[in-house]
């Protein structure tokens, strides 16, 4: 599998075993293409991923985590789909514990409106969801190391949304090289492809790494 970024005329291979990192000199260049993930995710303008000759949907394999220090495991569009995620693995897997709920819920509801003088109508089927956001289920990652935090991400995003590319930028100015390295160890175990965006290296790269890097004029230096 190959892809291109906007701004840069250059073809990176994602390879298994193999972490993209890529160093934009250019400061201008490297904003443009971080404002492109931000504020258009993924498209056919800002990243080009293909198979052979065949152009793929880049937002159906790749997720960009942007920066480190933003990750929240409990952001509300995150949430729903966790919720999505549980009823549909409620619904496939505990199928009589769901109908016996359903059934307790009804029984419930029917004794409270009982006793009042006027008519009342309520659906006979619920979103299934609804029942974890109404208890409030969420990530307690409050105690968490960077690299749990990171790692769990990187999971749940597989789990939920099937992807396994995972884009960064400047991830290597944000931890130290021990983190790094249960960071690369962690997604190599579990087949998570990375792709790190970077301004400069703070040290030196690991045998693991495929390292691009281009300079002001946007030419390859090694």
């Amino acid at each position: 599998m190959k892809f291109r970024l906007q701004f840069i005329d250059k073809e990176f291979c994602i390879q298994e075993n193999k972490i993209n990192l890529i160093v934009i000199e250019n400061i201008k260049t490297y904003r443009n293409i971080i404002k492109s993930f931000v504020f258009n995710d993924f498209n056919d303008e800002n990243i080009f991923l293909y198979e052979g000759t065949e152009i793929l949907e880049a937002k159906k394999y790749l997720r960009y985590l942007g920066n480190i220090t933003y990750l929240n495991l409990n952001k509300p569009n995150l949430l729903k789909k966790v919720y999505k995620y549980l009823e549909e693995k409620a619904e496939k897997y505990y199928v009589d514990d769901l109908e016996c709920l359903k059934s307790e819920v009804f029984k419930f509801i029917f004794k409270i409106i009982d006793d009042l003088d006027y008519h009342i109508d309520f659906e006979k089927e619920f979103n299934v969801s609804k029942i974890f956001e109404s208890v409030q289920i969420n990530y307690g990652d409050e105690e968490n190391s960077v690299v749990d935090i990171i790692c769990e991400y990187m999971d749940l995003i597989n789990r939920i949304e099937h992807k396994n590319i995972f884009i960064f930028n400047d991830l290597r100015s944000l931890v130290d090289e021990d983190e790094l390295r249960n960071i690369y160890d962690y997604s190599m175990e579990n087949k998570y492809n990375l792709i790190l965006l970077e301004q400069f290296l703070l040290y030196d790269n690991f045998e693991d790494e495929s390292v691009f890097v281009l300079d002001y004029d946007l030419c390859e230096i090694y």
